[in-house]
């Protein structure tokens, strides 16, 4: 061991003079505890993949994945912490759609989400569910829009925070439907879901883990799913499209990302951890079973997803009329 370190200072001594990183501190990574920024609460849908994911990388990499919850701000508060850290792979962040949604409607953010992130890789695809407290005995689309038409601004909705997936998804539903809702934004999945269980607010979208769950105990309402088809796992769960809804399909994501400039070689080694923890096998099924869609990515093509998403935003932006700056 005391051989390897005078090896590794001399290294990094002659890396050093010539303007270089050092290959013993990439090759040795991870060799201490890592931070993973979560921005949303816990008890999300993000936690249904994040938890016995990091306890898988935990394992595969050796050195504890710890998870830390930063909430708010749609998400900002936490997408900040990860672009001011250290570029050294010990700080990584969660990502999902306000990610791209967060620079469209807020010029003024304290870091640029493109520039200062280097993409890791796509975890999961989501489709979205819509959820109904049963207090009005609600429980079809067709329904709900009635009973919105005839008491314009009586229902609420939450939302993980202005100009969320959360929110953008019922301000389209709005507008396709002609209805008007009164919008309640929370810090995170978990305060809202809790409004919606106690009757404070009447429905909101949530991910299939958290929608699958109440399904089954009959807590909540689902109404529609976003996806393209019904889930093999909620065969009666009708998509909006077949609700009488055509294009409204969405399928939303999570993926994690490192500070910007993070060595390329630190990337890869995330990424083929990723790869691994989402390939064939007991992970990949328990993901699958919440009704996620396993999708791992190489950097690349997660880079230019995200660019997808936001002008897919762009576009629901215009569609909804919500005002962007």
């Amino acid at each position: 061991m005391m051989k390897r370190r005078v090896f590794c200072v001399g290294a990094m001594s002659a890396t050093a003079l010539l303007g270089g990183r050092s290959a013993c501190a990439k090759d040795d990574f991870p060799n201490r505890p890592i931070r993973l920024v979560m921005p949303y609460s816990a008890g999300g849908s993000g936690d249904v993949v994040l938890r016995p994911l990091v306890a898988r990388l935990s394992a595969s990499m050796g050195q504890s994945v710890v998870v830390d919850y930063k909430p708010g701000a749609s998400n900002v508060i936490g997408s900040q912490i990860v672009a001011k850290a250290a570029p050294d792979g010990y700080t990584v962040g969660f990502i999902a759609d306000s990610h791209s949604i967060n620079p469209i409607i807020n010029k003024a953010l304290p870091y640029d989400s493109f520039a200062d992130f280097s993409p890791i890789s796509q975890l999961v695809g989501l489709p979205m569910v819509l959820m109904m407290s049963p207090a009005l005995g609600i429980e079809t689309l067709s329904d709900l829009v009635k009973y919105a038409r005839a008491n314009p601004d009586k229902l609420s909705y939450a939302s993980l925070g202005e100009g969320t997936a959360h929110h953008l998804l019922v301000e389209w539903f709005r507008s396709v439907s002609g209805t008007t809702m009164l919008h309640v934004p929370f810090a995170g999945v978990a305060p809202g879901l809790t409004a919606l269980l106690g009757g404070h607010v009447h429905l909101m979208f949530a991910g299939p883990g958290v929608a699958l769950q109440h399904m089954k105990n009959k807590t909540l309402n689902a109404l529609a799913i976003t996806a393209p088809s019904r889930l093999a796992i909620a065969p009666q769960l009708p998509t909006f499209v077949e609700s009488g809804f055509p294009g409204y399909e969405f399928t939303g994501w999570y993926g994690l990302v490192a500070p910007a400039k993070t060595p390329p070689e630190i990337i890869g080694r995330w990424n083929q951890e990723i790869a691994k923890a989402l390939g064939p096998g007991e992970l990949r099924d328990q993901v699958s079973s919440n009704g996620f869609i396993p999708s791992p990515s190489s950097p690349e093509e997660f880079t230019a997803m995200l660019r997808r998403n936001a002008a897919f935003y762009e576009r629901l932006m215009k569609i909804a009329n919500i005002k962007v700056g």
